[in-house]
């Protein structure tokens, strides 16, 4: 078979590229053809136990630095903020002014950390640290604060598919890795150092601000959630069965702590409704309206005011009602239903 020039020139060339690599890289002390490496090029500096001390304690000063200087920066940051909250109603004075530009002028200074590009990593990760310290727990911050130890390789948001594949496995053959984050069903993962590692410092203290910040925000949500409840349990009543007859009046939608049929749970929720009579033209129909809703029925808070007629209750959406309205009514309706087998469950079996 004969063989083209062009391939075959391009073929040599490549051999020749290949030769010259191999002989580079022999040059740099690399082995060839089972010759020893070069050990003038693995010599190890030694230091004396003096040195190393100096180096410890070098690093433990510039450690201790960023600690001090990381909430020095956020109070300036934060009379920064102030000073432009009143820059976006009128000028500012010469006094202010003046301030807001020295301000800016410190800033800058810690965030050089001398010129020492390491130090300067380290403090704006100390910065992230004692934002999380001093932040009042909600769930937005701790959504933002995920997100950006995400965005810093810090933690690994799991697909939902793997995160399911995950929960699996951990309930049948242990705990998650710690410092895992649960965070409304997504799956949070730590960053973890290759096998014979031990974690980062840093990696360390961020997990534990997170744990605490989320652990606090779970606290101050529960305990939220459970005073909206108790209040819509003290606006209406609780007899149910008057709400199935169409009784007017104001209703609790009243749900504990539960477990449905497919192994599902629900947590304690409560809304607010009132039976009435809507005005259509020149005639009234009876109605059900939605007035609140807290824990796990918060969702009825998102159609205040909204009203089906009690005789979709009764006999079900009619089919010509508009879909956007059909579908929160289906939804509607289920629950009022839910509600009202629940409290007879519960008379039943007190």
């Amino acid at each position: 078979m004969r063989v083209k020039e062009g391939k075959m020139t391009n073929l040599g060339l490549a051999l020749k590229d290949a030769q010259a690599k191999k002989k580079k890289e022999n040059g740099n002390g690399n082995s060839k053809n089972g010759e020893l490496p070069d050990l003038s090029q693995f010599n190890v500096q030694e230091k004396t136990p003096e040195q190393i001390t100096a180096e410890a304690e070098e690093a433990k000063r510039k450690d201790e630095w960023c600690r001090n200087a990381a909430p020095m920066l956020l109070a300036i940051r934060k009379r920064i903020n102030d000073i432009n909250l009143v820059a976006h109603f009128g000028p500012l004075s010469p006094p202010l002014s003046s301030e807001f530009n020295e301000l800016k002028e410190k800033e800058a200074k810690l965030l050089s950390a001398g010129g020492d590009e390491t130090l300067a990593d380290h403090l704006s990760f100390s910065v992230f640290l004692e934002e999380i310290r001093t932040t009042s727990p909600s769930y937005e911050m701790m959504a933002e604060f995920l997100a950006r130890a995400v965005a810093l390789g810090r933690y690994t948001l799991l697909p939902e598919k793997e995160a399911e594949e995950k929960k699996k496995e951990w309930r049948e053959t242990g705990k998650p890795p710690v410092g895992s984050v649960f965070f409304k069903w997504r799956v949070y993962l730590p960053f973890q150092p290759a096998e014979g590692e031990v974690k980062s410092k840093g990696q360390m203290a961020l997990e534990s601000v997170l744990a605490r910040f989320f652990r606090d925000t779970e606290k101050g949500e529960t305990a939220r959630r459970k005073s909206e409840i108790e209040k819509i349990r003290l606006d209406g009543g609780a007899d149910l069965s008057l709400l199935k007859n169409g009784n007017p009046g104001k209703y609790v939608l009243d749900f504990s702590k539960r477990t449905d049929d497919a192994g599902k749970t629900w947590q304690e929720g409560a809304g607010l409704v009132t039976v009435y009579e809507e005005q259509m033209g020149k005639d009234k129909i009876k109605a059900i309206k939605v007035l609140a809703g807290a824990g796990s029925l918060q969702w009825l808070n998102q159609h205040k005011g909204t009203w089906i007629p009690y005789s979709w209750y009764k006999k079900g959406v009619s089919e010509n009602a508009p879909e956007h309205i059909a579908d929160f009514a289906e939804r509607f309706v289920k629950t009022i239903r839910a509600a009202i087998a629940a409290y007879h469950a519960k008379s039943e079996n007190p």
